[in-house]
């Protein structure tokens, strides 16, 4: 869907912001209005690039896998990063910012162990719905995040070798087939601030941590290793979508 504003609306707008007063937002998607009250500021973004039917990766595996991290225009691109069960980029990545709750134990979603949610809160979902899996939302076509048990196939039947594309730093990923790709070393985000690009990538699974529901599983790539773990759900890490 695009959303179609005229180049008056637009200048005026920025003059208006720049003056610093809210106004009143009309926009307009298929034909449909929405208001938008009081808005003191605006930002204008493209959607993410769905994956080419040619971008799906056969490495000989029971899923494809994408060229490239969701939201990232080139393999070495480092793309979007996503706490655990949102769907959109953000410039501030904790426990005041998370969609999903506010503390460790005052959870509003994804909770199945005593302990984590608010007010006592449980609804035993451990896997996210489709409405909170960004690679659905964002790309749709059939991709989605990958499971634990998908990374775990990853790491088990493929070559991992450390690698520079464009000179970024990661890991090449052959398949069996003997098609790869390349997973970039892009880091994580806590707050605002990237910590460990070029040194280590964070890549969420669909998958809460059942024990600990504070956590959702990830893959953690490394020069040295690759392992399927978990860690904070707040924290912003890379998504590298699949399909069948």
């Amino acid at each position: 869907m695009k959303k179609i504003l005229t180049l008056f609306f637009a200048c005026a707008l920025s003059m208006a912001m720049q003056a610093q007063t809210k106004h009143n937002v009309y926009v307009w998607v298929d034909g449909e209005k929405t208001l938008i009250e009081n808005a003191d500021s605006i930002t204008f973004s493209e959607p993410a690039t769905p994956p080419a039917d040619d971008e799906a990766v056969d490495l000989g595996l029971s899923v494809k896998w994408a060229q490239r991290n969701l939201g990232a225009e080139n393999p070495w691109d480092f793309g979007t990063y996503f706490a655990w069960g949102e769907i959109e980029g953000k410039d501030n990545y904790e426990w005041a910012t998370y969609k999903h709750g506010t503390s460790y134990n005052q959870l509003t979603k994804y909770v199945s162990s005593v302990g984590y949610g608010l007010d006592g809160f449980i609804d035993n979902k451990e896997v996210l719905d489709e409405s909170d899996d960004a690679a659905a939302q964002l790309l749709g076509n059939g991709w989605r995040m990958p499971t634990p048990e998908e990374m775990q196939e990853l790491i088990e039947d493929c070559t991992w070798e450390e690698d520079y594309d464009m000179g970024v730093g990661g890991l090449k990923v052959t398949g069996p087939n003997g098609n790869s790709i390349f997973m970039p070393f892009a880091g994580r985000m806590y707050g605002s601030i990237l910590f460990q690009s070029n040194a280590s990538g964070y890549y969420w699974t669909s998958s809460l941590n059942e024990k600990a529901n504070v956590q959702a599983k990830y893959l953690c790539i490394a020069p040295n290793g690759q392992e399927v773990t978990c860690y904070n759900r707040y924290f912003g890490f890379s998504i590298r979508p699949v399909k069948k």
